[in-house]
């Protein structure tokens, strides 16, 4: 599994979302228990815009117990894409109320929330989640050493 993943890993990054899923899934069948590997492919399958596939891995790897900040935010994600904003807030608020996040997965998720302010279903949480967003950049900014927010900003 571990040569599938390194191989899915590279061409994510090289921007390959529909061959990195090929890969994922190469992996997931050696290996249908780990939980990380249906992150790594439903983040494949976000590049690739297949938001229902995207969010049926991150599905999967919350019932394996790899919950988190990025399962959440992966999945809100693939929600709000399909129009589902009321499901997308709710995983965003689930990933806000935990701790340890670095600087950036805050701001992206701040920008989830953003997106689901803008969302026409969500209008009238629209406030709360511009609110929400602000609060996550503020966390950033703590987060992040004064000698870095230059560059980070």
């Amino acid at each position: 599994a571990g040569t599938s993943r390194g191989r899915g890993v590279a061409l994510l990054q090289l921007g390959l979302a529909k061959e990195a899923v090929e890969d994922f899934s190469d992996a997931i069948s050696l290996a249908p228990k780990d939980g990380t590997l249906r992150i790594q492919r439903g983040e494949a399958h976000l590049a690739a815009r297949a938001w229902k596939l995207a969010e049926a891995d991150f599905d999967s790897a919350i019932t394996l117990g790899a919950g988190g900040p990025t399962t959440l935010l992966g999945r809100g994600t693939a929600r709000l894409r399909q129009g589902k904003a009321a499901s997308a807030l709710e995983d965003a608020e689930e990933a806000a109320k935990l701790k340890g996040m670095p600087p950036l997965q805050l701001v992206s998720l701040a920008r989830l929330f953003a997106q689901i302010a803008a969302h026409p279903e969500a209008a009238e949480q629209s406030r709360r989640c511009r609110d929400q967003g602000a609060a996550l950049i503020a966390r950033a900014l703590e987060a992040t050493p004064a000698e870095q927010r230059p560059a980070f900003w």
